[in-house]
């Protein structure tokens, strides 16, 4: 139903499906991934960013209205969804959402029926990071991301919230807790063997405090739990931390340079 309100929450269950089991529905024959690719460049004609200011609020606006972006959300969670037409959809969606706060507060309600549920950013930051996902893809969700936090700087802060220490919170009860997108983008961007996780989690993290003295001040707060050596802890700011991955990545490479000559 087109006129029916969109609910302030929704949840999406698409990967509780058998992937091994093929129905009409889920199977992504060519002509039906050319039809939805196409009807995705056209939704993402109207809404670009680079397109009439006003034109976009209004798009954005109708497609929230009548339930397209609902029906775009679920899009990104159907099992068995080619990587491309994936990638397409995660990009139409941030388009979609990017600076709209009403859009965006409707994206981050969307929860993946794991266990326990999860938002969906969760998800599409650990696909982010997952080095067996296909270039593009990983892009997309950076762009997606990126798009998400565009002119809200509420989720802004709640990013560089979940890095931040917790008063009166035990280890047993931080440990129990839900992965939170901080955990997510530290666990990248300091991932030893995947630099594009490093790149595409700091790019992330640059979006996070862009435009924010506020943030920019909070960012250097963060503490990581770092080894030195067997059994051995110690907290270091995560400014240090990433300085030190760029002095040892310029070190390797000099290395690198003059093994070769």
């Amino acid at each position: 139903d087109l006129n029916s309100s969109t609910p302030s929450s929704m949840s999406l269950n698409g990967l509780d499906q058998d992937p091994n089991t093929t129905t009409t529905s889920t199977s992504w024959t060519l002509q039906k991934t050319t039809n939805l690719s196409l009807l995705l460049k056209l939704i993402r004609c109207l809404v670009a960013p680079n397109n009439s200011q006003q034109i976009v609020v209004d798009c954005q606006k109708a497609f929230s209205h009548f339930g397209l972006l609902h029906r775009l959300c679920a899009l990104l969670i159907l099992p068995g969804v080619p990587a491309d037409l994936l990638s397409e959809s995660i990009t139409t969606v941030a388009e979609v959402i990017r600076g709209n706060t009403a859009n965006q507060q409707l994206f981050s309600t969307v929860m993946m029926q794991t266990n326990p549920p999860k938002p969906i950013i969760i998800i599409l930051l650990m696909s982010m990071i997952n080095e067996k996902q296909p270039f593009h893809l990983r892009c997309s969700i950076l762009y997606c991301f990126q798009c998400f936090l565009y002119k809200n700087e509420e989720k802004k802060a709640e990013t560089i919230d979940t890095l931040l220490p917790k008063e009166n919170q035990s280890a047993q009860s931080i440990s129990q807790s839900q992965i939170t997108t901080g955990q997510i983008l530290c666990s990248g961007l300091f991932n030893p063997n995947d630099s594009v996780s490093n790149w595409l989690c700091a790019v992330a993290l640059a979006h996070t405090i862009n435009d924010s003295s506020i943030l920019k001040e909070q960012l250097l707060r963060v503490q990581l739990a770092v080894n030195i050596t067997s059994g051995s802890v110690q907290p270091v700011s995560l400014m240090q931390q990433c300085m030190n991955i760029l002095i040892d990545s310029s070190s390797t490479n000099n290395h690198s340079s003059g093994s070769t000559g």
